[in-house]
Parts: C-alpha cells; structure tokens; sequence
C-alpha cells in the first residue's frame, strides 16, 4: 500500500472514527447509487461540476464486495 494510501485512511478515520466506506461517502457529501451495469464495470466515479457520485453495480448490492469497490472508488473520488 502506498504511503499516500495510508495517509488518506487514517485522515478519515481520525475525523469520522470508521472505515465504512458508505458511512465516509456520506460525511464527504458523496452520493452513492446502485445501477443496472450489467457484468462490467463493478464501480464508476463521475464528477460534474462540483458534484461528486459514485454509481456502484447493482449486482453488489447484496454482497460484501460492494465495501471493497466503494473504497476502490472514494479514492478515486478523493
């Protein structure tokens, strides 16, 4: 893991005391939504303006993976 990686993971659980990344896209004003992709891709992060969203596969909604690509895709957005 890069130093910057770390860097940014114990900033936000310094401010926000967790690492759920549903909980920090919250606090960071980031919206996130769960979309019809198909198979590909499993995660998206799309700015415009000064809006900030995250549009994760639908497919993940009801698995455990969906942690993983949402704090793939914060740092992205961060």
């Amino acid at each position: 893991m890069s130093e910057n990686w770390q860097n940014l993971i114990q900033h936000l659980y310094s401010e926000y005391k967790t690492y759920d990344p549903f909980v920090l896209a919250e606090n960071k004003g980031i919206d996130v939504l769960f979309v019809p992709f198909g198979e590909t891709p499993k995660g998206e992060t799309v700015r415009f303006k000064e809006e900030t969203l995250v549009l994760l596969n639908e497919q993940l909604m009801e698995t455990t993976e969906r942690y993983f690509v949402l704090a793939h895709e914060l740092y992205h957005a961060l």
